[in-house]
Formats: structure tokens, sequence, C-alpha cells
């Protein structure tokens, strides 16, 4: 009767959507969606802004002590993949005198991103901050810190949260992470699809929000609310 979707492949799943759609099963997207966006709705994070947010509290909380920055980044395939960088470029690009050292891609490898975060520390002794994009580049950084015995010489902000991400931030490895509604997708998804079922509107597109979670709000009841999603 209905599908919901998180489109590995925006592009690729694009006619498969509208297939379904067009035999008379209702297809709502969550997470990632198709290009265009053909799904009878669609629930996601709007990367960009979510990211600028990010990268704002960064320059706000410690703008003084920031001079130059890298990305460990995850694949330019997914929407997200270019949404991200984008976003928090966009924060940091308000400091002009920031030094943007470049974005390497991991592709959601936790090897490839300890490696990748290990020859950022190498070769760039005045690094300031890293901006890892998603829970594989996170853990790789998080590995490459803790084999680098770094705690707070170099700033760390992520994407998602982990027990490993909780346990960094309590222990000022990690300054931020923004946070996505996971949860709220896969409901709200299936909300969608039976009111479509029973002849309702639905929205074309929701962004579900992002939530900055950081060592100063970590035990608020929002903090708490936003973990739970995970």
């Amino acid at each position: 009767d209905g599908i919901v979707l998180a489109a590995t492949d925006p592009e690729a799943l694009l006619e498969p959507v509208k297939d379904a759609i067009n035999e008379g099963v209702h297809v709502v997207t969550v997470d990632s969606g198709v290009e265009p966006n053909e799904a009878e709705s669609f629930f996601y994070t709007n990367n960009i802004e979510g990211c600028k947010k990010l990268g704002e509290y960064m320059l706000e909380t410690y703008g003084e002590e920031l001079e130059s920055y890298a990305i460990i980044g995850d694949s330019y395939e997914f929407a997200a993949g270019k949404d991200r960088p984008e976003g928090f470029n966009q924060a940091m690009g308000e400091k002009e005198e920031v030094e943007y050292i470049g974005i390497q891609l991991a592709k959601s490898d936790i090897a490839e991103a300890e490696n990748i975060c290990s020859n950022y520390l190498t070769a760039n002794s005045e690094l300031d901050m890293i901006f890892a994009t998603n829970d594989a580049a996170a853990q790789g950084a998080l590995n490459a810190f803790n084999k680098a015995g770094i705690t707070n010489e170099v700033k760390l902000c992520v994407v998602d949260v982990s027990e490993d991400v909780l346990t960094a931030m309590k222990n000022g490895v990690i300054e931020a992470a923004a946070l996505q509604n996971p949860y709220t997708m896969g409901y709200e998804g299936v909300v969608s699809i039976m009111k479509l079922l029973n002849g309702e509107e639905v929205e074309k597109q929701v962004d579900t929000g992002v939530f900055i979670l950081t060592p100063e709000n970590m035990d608020t009841d929002e903090a708490v609310k936003a973990i739970q999603q995970y």
C-alpha cells in the first residue's frame, strides 16, 4: 500500500519512485530523497542550514581561537555529502581571517576517516578545528584524536551523536554536535502513508530541524529529547 524510503541514490531511485506512484503505491521519502522530489512527501534535515548553525556556534564560542580548519567529508554522491560542508563553510566565511585547509572524503569508512584526520594533524601544526560531517567521520576523528592524545587544543565538531560522541563531549574532546531528528523522520513518514491511504493531504517537504548539542546544554531536557532520537 505504501513505501517509506531513504534513498541511497537520489537519481537511480527516481524512476522506481515514479513507477510505484503510477501503480497506486504511496511513496514517502525520509532523510535522503530522490531528485527531483517526486515522492508525495519528504521528511529531511536542511543540511546546509543545520551545519551553518553548527559553524556559527563554533565561531561565536571559539572565534578568537580559530585561525584554520579542515573538513572530513562523506561522499558527494548524496545531497548531504555536498550540503553539510557547504553550510559549514558559509558560516566560517563570516570570518575572513579563518583559513580553510580543505576537505577530504572518507566515504563513511571509519579507518579512512581516522587516516585523513591523522594526516591533517600531522601536516598542519597550526590547525585549530576539524569538522566531521557524519558518524563514521566523527568516529574516525575520535580514534585519531585519542591516539594523538588530543583533548582541546584542536576543536572537533560533528554531525549526529553516539555513545562515543557523548563520552568525548563530556571529556572535552568534542565541542559541539549537530543532531538531526531520525526518529521523527521515520515516525512521520509512516503517519504520512496512513494519511495518504485515508485520502488526506500531506506536506510535500518537511524540514525536521537540527539541535546543536554542546557540553553546556547536554544535560538539559531539550538535549535529552534530541539524543533520544538516536
